[in-house]
């Protein structure tokens, strides 16, 4: 600590004061935020598997997990895998580290928390190794600052917990130790480092070879080597072996969806021009999005470009979204404590060059303006906090006791199929399936409010979950379905779809068909929920027992109807709409381009596709929002207060 000593000796100690507020504040800020979160039931999958994994092992089962599926669309590459061990997938001995907090407190949020401590501290190695270039701590605290501020490095904080979230703080900190000749703790940080994910021994030594001072790159030379090792052995041996020798699945993130991964496959995209064109302009983007909040200024130093350049490729050249955008999500936990350093170094190389030329200008002031303008202009965008206008503080949903009772309903060691949400509850169990993944389960719970399906599978596994005598329904009401296994199949699951509660509804009157044998809309109302999700939920009269079917379309102002689908969020239920009577639905719906002002389209029909144009008769308190486009009714954007 001679750093933080001799900062002390000259006077600065106020510095250190503020980097140790700022440390702590970050890792408050983003645990309460995270515990929050979760509390809110906005985690996800990724959680489910780190608690999952941790807590079988330390019941006796080895990273044991079990909500990888066998089968799915999206994830058609790990097709066949035998995934009952974490090792099928990922190498990350880092968790076994983190199953000993877990031990003392058993609970997701311990985990998250852990998270967000181990991130925030590492502002303190960047801010030993911006003083040891600047011998100002005042400066050094700027870098300090940014590193707090860089979304790219935020995300690992703000989103679900991987083992690649604790890199940068490792990064850092092993780069601080080689600079300082403490070559154990080096070591020990490194090799911890590469402890994170199967690919990072190799890229963690390519990256201190090229960063450390030149007297140590012998050992520097030992770590690339060791890394190179690990790293085949986790890729040719280990993954493969528990994969059943189905390989590793990374291939396919380099190509559009849909790309077969054979040798006739790739060579049917590779001639594209728009392939190339698309991929080019994701590599692009992804530079200008790393590079703006730092002003670039890493480019001016070559250690630090190779350093990045492995990752740089990967993620860059990339067709998976969440890895070409640096602060979506975990992916750039590699690159992102190297753009930080060879940014430092960028001001040292940039700002002498300057004052050589107008020595009489202050130019390290200067750039410091412009590099915390910098910062914050890429926070207001991108970041993690309020200083983000469009950052939303987790709010529950209505939903939480309801969804704590159907819960609570649920044998602690069942086996169990759960949506992805409520899946980072349920970890806890040795068999945990995601839905619709149904393999050897008694239990299913689902939201069909707030759930997504992440496996790109669902429809046809409601279908025949419908009519399966092998389930029953337990509970069905306010979004949430339970079911087990018993004498079905399953009945009163339309309850799921529908609220409970007096929700208040626009009041209307839009009538579909004939008068006396059509279909009327008499309210409706649409419920954001977090993460771009929103309920929709409308009041109907069904006025024959002729079927008329409402449709549902979600789009932008700038877009066509897109997605027709039943008002029933999961095609459930359609013979609720077959007989005379009232009938309220609520229906999760979610848009695909974030930001953009929503507008649903409604049409109706009957099973011999006939379209029955709407006419409205009383646009209510709603007038405005309501607009007849061909035969279909658009609902635009609500801004007044419902009707009751």
């Amino acid at each position: 600590m001679r750093i933080i000593k001799s900062a002390e000796k000259s006077g600065d100690s106020l510095a250190l004061i503020l980097l140790i507020l700022l440390v702590v504040g970050y890792a408050v800020f983003f645990s309460v935020y995270q515990i929050q979160r979760h509390h809110a039931f906005q985690t996800y999958i990724d959680l489910t598997n780190v608690e999952q994994t941790i807590w079988n092992t330390l019941h006796g089962r080895f990273l044991h997990i079990t909500t990888h599926p066998t089968t799915g669309e999206i994830i058609r590459d790990f097709s066949g895998r035998a995934t009952e061990n974490l090792l099928a997938d990922h190498v990350q001995p880092i968790l076994l580290l983190l199953a000993l907090p877990y031990a003392l407190l058993p609970r997701a949020e311990t985990l998250l928390v852990v998270m967000c401590v181990a991130v925030a501290l590492g502002a303190i190695p960047m801010y030993r190794l911006a003083w040891r270039r600047l011998q100002n701590p005042w400066w050094a605290l700027l870098f300090a600052v940014g590193y707090l501020l860089l979304p790219a490095l935020e995300t690992n904080s703000g989103w679900d917990i991987h083992g690649t979230n604790f890199l940068p703080p490792l990064l850092l900190a092993g780069l601080d130790a080689a600079q300082g000749g403490k070559r154990g703790r080096w070591w020990l940080w490194t090799l911890l480092a590469m402890s994170c994910r199967e690919d990072m021994p190799f890229l963690v030594g390519w990256a201190f070879f090229w960063l450390v001072p030149r007297e140590q790159r012998r050992d520097a030379g030992l770590l690339w080597g060791l890394g190179l090792l690990w790293s085949l052995l986790n890729f040719l041996v280990i993954i493969p072996h528990f994969a059943g020798g189905a390989g590793t699945p990374y291939l396919v993130r380099f190509f559009p969806p849909g790309t077969e991964m054979t040798p006739a496959g790739l060579l049917n995209v590779l001639p594209q021009f728009d392939f190339w064109r698309s991929t080019l302009a994701h590599f692009l983007g992804y530079n200008v999005r790393l590079g703006i909040p730092v002003l670039f200024l890493y480019l001016l130093h070559r250690p630090s470009l190779l350093a990045m350049l492995p990752t740089l490729l990967l993620n860059g050249f990339s067709w998976f979204q969440a890895a070409r955008i640096p602060s979506y999500s975990h992916y750039s936990a590699a690159i992102v404590s190297w753009v930080l350093v060879g940014a430092l170094e960028g001001f040292v190389t940039l700002e002498r060059w300057l004052q050589q030329r107008r020595p009489a200008i202050r130019w390290r002031g200067l750039l410091a303006e412009g590099l915390l303008v910098a910062l914050l202009a890429a926070h207001f965008l991108d970041g993690y906090t309020f200083i983000n206008p469009s950052f939303v503080w987790p709010q529950p949903t209505g939903q939480e006791d309801a969804i704590e009772q159907v819960l609570a309903q649920i044998p602690a060691d069942a086996p169990l199929s759960a949506e992805m949400h409520l899946s980072a509850h349920l970890a806890q169990r040795e068999t945990l399936r995601v839905f619709p993944d149904l393999r050897d389960v008694e239990w299913v719970v689902v939201n069909v409010w707030f759930g997504g399906d992440p496996y790109g599978s669902l429809t046809p596994v409601w279908r025949e979950l419908s009519a399966d005598p092998a389930w029953e329904t337990v509970t069905a009401h306010d979004g949430l379905l339970l079911l087990r296994r018993g004498a079905g199949p399953p009945r009163g699951v339309e309850a799921a779809f529908r609220s409970s509660k007096a929700l208040p509804l626009y009041q209307v009157n839009v009538q579909f068909g004939e008068p006396g044998a059509g279909l009327r809309l008499l309210g409706f109302a649409l419920h954001p929920l977090p993460e771009g999700h929103f309920v929709f939920c409308s009041r109907w009269k069904v006025e024959s027992d002729y079927q008329i079917i409402p449709q549902l379309a979600v789009a932008t102002q700038a877009t066509e109807p897109l997605l027709w689908q039943p008002l029933e969020s999961l095609r459930f239920v359609p013979q609720i709409f077959s007989q005379p009577g009232m009938v309220q639905d609520c229906t999760a719906i979610s848009s695909e381009q974030e930001g953009a002002e929503l507008v649903l389209y409604i049409r109706s029909s009957d099973p011999a596709e006939r379209f029955y144009p709407p006419v409205v008769l009383d646009a209510g308190f709603s007038s405005g929002t309501l607009e007849v486009v061909g035969n279909l009714l658009l609902l635009r954007p609500l801004t007044r207060s419902p009707g009751n």
